[in-house]
Parts: C-alpha cells; structure tokens; sequence
C-alpha cells in the first residue's frame, strides 16, 4: 500500500491518499482544502476511489470535500458514528468562527471502533480515540497509523475546542495508540511523521496527566 501526504489550505492540514498499486483502488483522508490538487495527484496515480474518510468533522479537514465526491461520485463518505452530528454544526465544525460554510454532509458508512476499511488488498482498522473531539478517529494500517488530529509529533490534539475532553484525549493515546508496536509510522493532521516508539519516549502527553484526572 502507498501512502502520499499532501499539506492543503493555510492551515496545512494533511490529506493522505493511500492506494494499492496492483489493484488501482484506493481512499482519501480528510480532504481539507485544495481539491483540484487532490483531484490531479489520484488520477495522476490512476487509481479508483472507493471511500472518502473523515478523522473528525473540523473544517480544516472536510472544505474540499463536496468537490472530491463530485470528482469521484462512487466514492463511499466514510466517518465515525459520533461525530454526524458535529460535521453537519457550524459551531461545533468551526466554519462559524472563520466566516466560511459548507453543504451539509452526509455519511454513508458510520464508522465504529474495530470497523476495518479496505484499501485493495490491505485494510485499516478504526480506532475510536475521542479527545480532541467526541467522534475522532485514527486509523491502524499494518506498520503505519493515520492519527487525524488526536496525535502529533512531539504534541497532542487541542482539547478546547466543542466536543473537547483532555481527559479522553490523554485516555485515547497513553491506553491506546501507545499500546501499538513503536515502530509503527504515525500520520498525524498536521506537520510531519514520526513514530509510536519516539512518541512513547518524548512526547508532551505525559505533561497533561495529571491536569486530565482532576
């Protein structure tokens, strides 16, 4: 499975496309902005679109995502169960606070955790790492994690924002994404990769445990 990170928007938000090379098929995570770009690099690759993935409903992560569907029409929405209804608020996806708007979104797979979501011959299991909003979600492929915005390098998601919870944040990771092997690659939202072992060892969770069990 192949695996490109394109930085979009002024925010620099992470779109990923992974897709198998044998079988021409693949999927789109969070397709934040710059959709044309997004649109050129997968028919670039030459390869079918079968699910739109969302790690959460900020807006950072869903503007271009009308124009990708339009792109590619037989491509399945895919996001977590929870997160339906924050997709869809202005307040709650941020849109409201920077003067931007977007069509409702409908999903077509509500995803759950221990869902897995084929990509070719590979799958990716979901996650359900609630923190940084109620619905986050990361994907696990067998030596990479997508980690949306619960997991970054050398910090964590923001937790202040609607539907935040510190507490859950630090619960998602530390009995979580830090029980994964360390050599496992991580994907975070934004900035660049890193791994599960150097997170283990440096990153600034561990500075938020105590503030998280008040």
């Amino acid at each position: 499975m192949k695996i490109e990170r394109l930085p979009v928007g002024p925010l620099q938000t992470n779109c990923y496309i992974l897709y198998d090379e044998n079988e021409k098929c693949g999927i789109i995570i969070d397709p934040g902005e710059d959709a044309d770009r997004i649109v050129r690099v997968v028919k670039e690759r030459g390869f079918s679109v079968s699910r739109i993935v969302l790690t959460h409903g900020h807006y950072d992560h869903i503007m271009a995502l009308h124009d990708v569907q339009a792109a590619f029409p037989d491509a399945q929405l895919c996001l977590c169960h929870l997160e339906k209804d924050l997709v869809n608020d202005p307040y709650k996806n941020l849109t409201a606070y920077g003067n931007k708007s977007i069509k409702p979104v409908q999903a077509d797979i509500l995803l759950k955790d221990g869902d897995w979501i084929p990509v070719g011959q590979a799958n990716l299991k979901v996650i359900e790492t609630p923190g940084h909003t109620i619905g986050s979600i990361c994907l696990l492929g067998e030596n990479l994690l997508i980690s949306g915005d619960t997991l970054f390098y050398l910090g964590i998601g923001r937790c202040d924002l609607p539907s935040g919870n510190l507490a859950s944040e630090v619960d998602s990771i530390l009995n979580k994404l830090f029980l994964l092997s360390d050599d496992i690659m991580v994907y975070p939202g934004h900035g660049q990769e890193t791994t599960i072992g150097f997170e283990k060892k440096n990153n600034e969770v561990y500075h938020y445990i105590d503030r998280s069990e008040r």
